[in-house]
């Protein structure tokens, strides 16, 4: 049986991991564009290349937690849909359906959600391919690295696609059974930015005292 709580718990874990992937996709996206020369210098930096390295490591691992029909995981998409179509719901849970709202367009029954998760699992099917490549990476890369699969690549585009993909299941569903919504794209608080700014600061802080030097010992001012 499904209980109200539980499925609560479900949603804010699940939301947790998705949000996840959207720090790691802007953070990827942050570090391969710098602003300027002073700022593509330090983000040449093997420090940046590492942070760049882990947060697509992240971003696979996660994806593949959410969109992959996999036992193993305790929390994903498919799992979610099979719970929410096929258990029953305790009376706590059908009470707050009943009291939802129609003209709000909100799900008031389990038949409601069913068909909102027909639509939700069609949209799902539809990028199963790149799904796949996305678990064949987690599997023989990062997980247990093979140096003889055969693995197709995924580019960082095709990884923020699946990431908007998440974005909306979630929330579609999250709106329609409790009239909320995720705020996924609020990552600002874990962006690189300030780090970079400090950076590019300091870099150029240290240039202009080394060009005033050369400066001083050529003409003897100081």
């Amino acid at each position: 049986m499904l209980k109200y709580k539980e499925l609560v718990k479900w949603f804010k874990d699940l939301g947790f991991i998705i949000f996840d992937t959207n720090i790691s996709i802007d953070t990827m996206k942050r570090i391969l564009n710098p602003s300027d020369i002073n700022e593509s210098e330090i983000l040449n930096l093997g420090f940046f290349t590492h942070v760049y390295l882990q947060s697509r490591f992240t971003l696979v691992v996660q994806l593949s937690k959410v969109l992959d029909e996999n036992d193993n995981q305790k929390r994903n998409f498919l799992k979610l849909f099979n719970r929410l179509s096929l258990e029953k719901y305790d009376e706590e849970f059908k009470n707050y359906l009943r009291q939802n709202s129609v003209e709000a367009n909100l799900s008031t029954s389990k038949a409601d959600i069913k068909a909102v998760i027909s639509q939700l699992r069609l949209e799902l099917d539809s990028y199963k391919e790149l799904i796949h490549r996305v678990k064949n990476i987690r599997n023989h890369v990062y997980a247990h690295s093979n140096s003889d699969a055969n693995v197709k690549s995924v580019s960082d585009i095709e990884l923020e696609t699946l990431v908007n993909l998440s974005n909306k299941i979630f929330n579609v569903l999250y709106n329609k059974i409790f009239d909320a919504e995720f705020l996924f794209n609020e990552t600002e608080n874990w962006k690189p930015d300030y780090i970079i700014r400090v950076l590019s600061e300091h870099r150029t802080a240290t240039l202009d005292g080394i060009k005033r030097s050369i400066i001083e010992k050529d003409t003897g001012v100081s």
